[in-house]
């Protein structure tokens, strides 16, 4: 396969609601094309929460919805889609919640899920998920912003050997600096920890990744990490794109990218969205306790 650096935004849940009530798909399609240009590739997140009535299956919809488009996307197996007219690949993620912080595992196909629990160990987490889906790759997301497993890993490095983990999402949209349960500048704290990780430790095998974390159809795009990696058109199967996604996110070792300063906007229209759905109380018990 041929492969050339691709601008590439994994992390987006596109709107709040997982059943993308009210989403312009066609919004967020063409945004994401101009942002990210030709080649570009999108993550579709499905969360899955330690509630297992929070499990979503955007990626699912999106792909129902799209068949009865102009767009005229090609299925590659269950874990995405790639759309001739821009040459945009959207690949489904699963966000999940351990105990340590979120979890981005890129590339299974639709109905496929991974372990989550607040009382699972990233260390398990990680071995568990690879056990059932060993080509699929794994980046710690928003790494010390809130719910990022930064604190942890800087502990506990050997997480990083193996091939446990793919990537790191160095700086994501939604990590501003509070003071609660974050570090002032987190996104900062990412680049610094990575590029630490990288002049220690030169030979391992972990990239850097930048992430939007969208809940709304035009963020998509705002923050974008450029990688080596083939075009979605030549994908065959669900496995072969796992497997290149992991060849080409583990080898993305300089930090190449866009990324605007964190959105307080982004932050704020998520949280009204949470409290719409979830109630205040239970939003600023999450805040402050984190379950």
């Amino acid at each position: 396969m041929a492969s050339s650096f691709k601008r590439t935004d994994f992390h987006n849940h596109i709107v709040y609601d997982r059943e993308l009530r009210g989403a312009d798909l066609g919004l967020f399609i063409e945004t994401a094309s101009r942002r990210l240009g030709r080649g570009g590739y999108v993550g579709v997140v499905d969360y899955h929460g330690c509630d297992g009535n929070a499990r979503e299956s955007k990626f699912e919809i999106l792909s129902d919805r799209l068949k009865r488009t102009l767009y005229n996307p090609r299925k590659i197996g269950g874990a995405a889609l790639w759309i001739p007219g821009k040459d945009l690949t959207l690949v489904r993620v699963i966000e999940s919640e351990v105990s340590q912080g979120d979890v981005l595992t890129i590339g299974l196909d639709a109905g496929e899920a991974v372990p989550t629990s607040r009382g699972l160990t990233l260390d398990h987490a990680l071995r568990s998920i690879k056990e059932v889906h060993p080509t699929a790759p794994i980046v710690l997301d928003h790494l010390f912003g809130k719910c990022g497993t930064g604190p942890y890993i800087e502990q506990n490095e050997h997480l990083l050997e193996g091939g446990l983990v793919q990537g790191l999402e160095v700086r994501n949209r939604l990590a501003i600096g509070l003071p609660i349960q974050m570090k002032w500048d987190p996104n900062g704290a990412g680049e610094r920890y990575y590029m630490d990780l990288r002049n220690r430790k030169p030979n391992i095998q972990v990239g850097a990744t930048f992430g939007t974390d969208g809940y709304y159809e035009k963020a998509v795009g705002a923050f974008w990490s450029e990688i080596e990696i083939a075009s979605g058109e030549e994908m065959e199967s669900s496995e072969m794109l796992r497997q290149e996604l992991t060849r080409a996110i583990s080898s993305a070792i300089e930090i190449r990218g866009h990324a605007t300063w964190p959105s307080y906007y982004g932050v704020a229209h998520h949280g009204f969205d949470m409290i719409k759905n979830m109630g205040l109380r239970r939003v600023i018990k999450q805040l402050l306790t984190g379950k």
